[in-house]
């Protein structure tokens, strides 16, 4: 276990590095490239997974949740490969849904990361009271939605200064959530 950790952690930060590089102008070695890297780094999951599962047993790896994840990215990158190489990287234009699940392979850091794992932990027990002052928040921006339709509802257009346009109004709820979220977020 000492020699395959540190050995699984470098691949994965390897993989994320990699992941950091796709781009969609990319030109046609570089796409080849980039999936050599990915049958090489899926190649390396299968790898692990298959050590994984010898030796632990089948029955011991699925009981954790994170051999569950680390199974479920590794068979879906398979199929993505298999996909590509099958159809082609031209005609797969639906295999980027597969490439999507390859961000979730680094989650399996946290596995490795005591200090990330405390981290993740910590977060989501503050969640359920996060999830309560969002719904304060949304509660406060369908009040004041509503306060601003019934107050600022008939301004008619051209809209008088700078702070209500043709998208940023209170002429409905819709644009009067979306004209408080661009204040309350600084105007981006």
């Amino acid at each position: 276990k000492k020699f395959w950790e540190p050995f699984v952690v470098l691949f994965i930060t390897a993989n994320a590095v990699q992941l950091c590089f796709y781009r969609a102008d990319a030109g046609e070695a570089e796409t080849r490239a980039m999936s050599v890297a990915s049958a090489v780094f899926c190649a390396l999951y299968v790898l692990e997974t298959l050590v994984n599962v010898i030796a632990m047993r089948w029955v011991n790896y699925w009981r954790s949740g994170w051999h569950r994840l680390d199974f479920t990215v590794t068979v879906i990158g398979v199929l993505e490969l298999v996909v590509l190489y099958a159809a082609g990287e031209d005609n797969a234009g639906f295999v980027t849904v597969f490439r999507t699940v390859r961000f979730f392979r680094l989650f399996k850091l946290l596995k490795t990361s005591p200090g990330l794992r405390s981290l993740v932990d910590t977060f989501l027990t503050a969640l359920p009271g996060m999830l309560n002052i969002l719904g304060l928040m949304a509660l406060m921006m369908h009040i004041y939605a509503c306060l601003g339709c019934t107050l600022y509802g008939d301004v008619p257009e051209p809209y008088p200064g700078d702070g209500l346009t043709r998208y940023t109004n209170f002429q409905n709820w819709g644009s009067a959530v979306s004209t408080l979220y661009v204040s309350l977020s600084g105007n981006w």
